[in-house]
Order: structure tokens, then sequence, then C-alpha cells
């Protein structure tokens, strides 16, 4: 086993796992959403003003939770993130209304795009500065980001077959569509239900040698000098 695969234990896996659950969930919806809201009947004007307000409300809602999370607890802002993404993906599986669906774009979490939004990355990236070594990080953060890009790609072939088998059968466009929103809405629910079991886990990692060294010689270096007064 490679020193990285080694770091990736207790709190890290699960940041590891949550991060491809989600982008995954992502990825898959990112392909058939517009074709979903176009086969339940809302015209292609208000599509887009449906996908811009889902944008502008991911934006707020990823700042106000974002920057709430070390003074309400990390866990709790991810699971609050977690079950604003499962009610979005149940109300877009569930109604045709579209005043519904804009209040669902803007209050919970959607990914029009497949990229990354809500309150996750920045949580996930402070947790794994905290949780791993000073001289692994780099490569940890390049498996976790390799594990995101992965994770949507996988999402979207799946999400494009899903519906397609579901159109070859004798359901109407619509139907087939929303068997990925409730793909995406269980994605959200299985995310809360992964992150009620983060933080705790695992005590913050401690410096490598190198880092370590590095930080005794800096301290060493600022020392502040002894000066004796002469008697």
């Amino acid at each position: 086993m490679s020193p990285t695969a080694r770091l990736l234990t207790g709190d890290v896996r699960l940041l590891f796992v949550t991060r491809f659950v989600r982008l995954f969930a992502y990825g898959a919806l990112s392909v058939v959403l517009v074709l979903h809201l176009v086969a339940i009947g809302i015209d292609e004007a208000a599509v887009g003003v449906l996908l811009t307000a889902t944008l502008m409300g991911d934006t707020i809602v990823s700042l106000l939770l974002s920057t709430q999370a070390d003074r309400v607890g990390r866990r709790r802002v991810l699971i609050a993130g977690a079950v604003l993404m499962a009610m979005a993906g149940v109300v877009f599986a569930s109604t045709h209304r579209w005043w519904l669906l804009l209040l669902a774009g803007i209050v919970g979490i959607v990914s029009p795009s497949g990229h990354e939004v809500g309150p996750f990355l920045a949580i996930e990236q402070a947790a794994l500065a905290q949780l791993v070594a000073a001289d692994r990080r780099t490569a940890v953060f390049a498996w976790y980001a390799l594990t995101g890009s992965l994770a949507t790609a996988l999402g979207s072939l799946a999400g494009g077959l899903m519906a397609q088998m579901r159109l070859g059968s004798l359901l109407v466009p619509a139907d087939a569509l929303t068997a990925v929103d409730r793909f995406s809405a269980a994605a959200g629910a299985g995310l809360g239900a992964q992150q009620r079991l983060y933080c705790g886990r695992s005590p913050p990692a401690p410096l490598g040698p190198k880092a370590a060294d590095k930080g005794h010689n800096l301290e060493r270096r600022h020392r502040p000098k002894r000066t004796e007064v002469a008697t």
C-alpha cells in the first residue's frame, strides 16, 4: 500500500466517499435536468430563469453555510447541505409546478452544470488540511480532486444510460427522466447519513518529519535572544 493510500483512513476516507457520491449525483443530474424540465412542459425561457435562479441560490446558500461552519460545527453544516440537496431532488422529482421548482432550486442545492456547489468543498478542504500531515497534503489533495472529476464523469455516463434505458420502456419521457431526480434525492439522503459519522473519529494528523524539522528550525530562528544585564 502506498503512503498516500495509508492516509485514507477514518474521516479522510469518509470525506473521499462523500465527495464521490455527491459529484456522481451532480454529474447524473446535469445530463438530464434541462430535458426533464422541458419534458414536464416548462418553456425554454422559464427554464433559463429557473437555472439562473438555481445558480444564484446555490451561491448564496454556499456562502451562508460555509462562513458559519466553524461556529456551529462542520458536521452540522455538512448534514444541512445534504438535507437541502435531498429536498431539492424530491421536489424536482415530484412536482411540475414551476414556482415550486424555482423555490427548491433557490433554497435547495442543485448543480445544473455537474460542478461542485454548496458548502461541501470549502469545509472538506479545511478538514483535509487539518487531518493530513503537511508533507502529504499535496498528494492527498491531488487524489481528492481526481476523485471528484472521476465521479462527475461516471455520474454523467450513468445518468445518460439510466434515462436512455427508461426511455426505451413504455414510460413517457418525463417519467423516464424523473428516475435521475429520484437518484439525486437518494444520494443527498445517503450523504446526510454518511456525514453523521464525520468528525471526532480521526485526531488531527501530526506533522511529518520534514514539516516538523522546518517548524523546529523556524521556531529556533525566531526565538528571542537572551541578553544579560551587567551588574
